[in-house]
């Protein structure tokens, strides 16, 4: 089997770019805060790309691992609205 051809994802090259070039420019990371409070426990993140060039993350919260609290959570970023 052949893997597909690759492309560049909208989020990663600006319009009118040249591949190369941005290859060489320093990465710009962004950190959010994922738990919707300070006790939860948040582990095993995953991180997939989107055919539109979106992101999709999950990863498991709750009280401690094991607890009936833990659930499996997600967040999508959207490039084209920058969130």
């Amino acid at each position: 089997m052949r893997h597909p051809d690759y492309s560049w994802s909208p989020f990663f090259l600006p319009e009118n770019e040249d591949p190369v070039a941005t290859l060489h420019k320093p990465p710009v990371y962004q950190s959010r805060f994922v738990s919707s409070s300070v006790d939860d426990v948040t582990h095993s993140a995953s991180l997939a790309p989107l055919p539109d060039g979106g992101l999709f993350s999950v990863w498991f919260a709750g009280s401690r691992e094991g607890s009936p609290s833990v659930e499996i959570r997600g967040a999508r970023f959207d490039p084209h609205a920058g969130e």
